[in-house]
């Protein structure tokens, strides 16, 4: 079981930070999603499948820069 003081331990200011970080890249991925849409009609699937795969993009930046602490 976690204590108190090993979750304070883990959650770092560095953390947090890569966190929102990572938050933006993938909010700014449905956006351009979004603005693709708008740009030509790309259907249900097609649209889920890039937002997937663009919210994907934030997991490397993520793994990397968390993994330093």
């Amino acid at each position: 079981m976690y204590t108190n003081s090993s979750i304070k331990s883990t959650v770092t200011p560095r953390f947090v930070f890569v966190l929102l970080i990572s938050i933006f890249i993938m909010s700014q991925s449905y956006r351009l999603v979004d603005l693709l849409n708008g740009v030509w009609e790309l259907n249900a699937e097609v649209n889920a499948i890039l937002k997937v795969l663009l919210a994907f993009t934030a997991l490397p930046f993520f793994m990397k820069f968390a993994s330093k602490m």
